[in-house]
């Protein structure tokens, strides 16, 4: 789910108010970016997007997961962080 925000300083009625705050609380706790933001990397990271599960070493397994959490981190893969 995508991040909402709405302006609702024109909503008279608390009810309506209370649900659309709701809606943009849930709407931020999923945000993946925010998650990823969480974690850290110590070391030397190889960049590497392709993992062969049948014969990757310890290693290689490392650099990929390190890898998918800055891509997390920077909002995918094409972008700059």
């Amino acid at each position: 789910m995508r991040p909402v925000t709405l302006h609702l300083g024109a909503i008279k009625d608390p009810a309506v108010v209370a649900a659309l705050r709701e809606i943009m609380m849930s709407s931020n706790l999923n945000d993946i970016v925010k998650i990823a933001q969480n974690y850290s990397i110590t070391g030397t990271l190889n960049v590497t997007r392709t993992l062969n599960v049948s014969t990757a070493t310890q290693a290689q397994i490392a650099n990929f997961i390190g890898t998918f959490i800055t891509d997390l981190q920077k909002g995918g893969a094409n972008r700059t962080g």
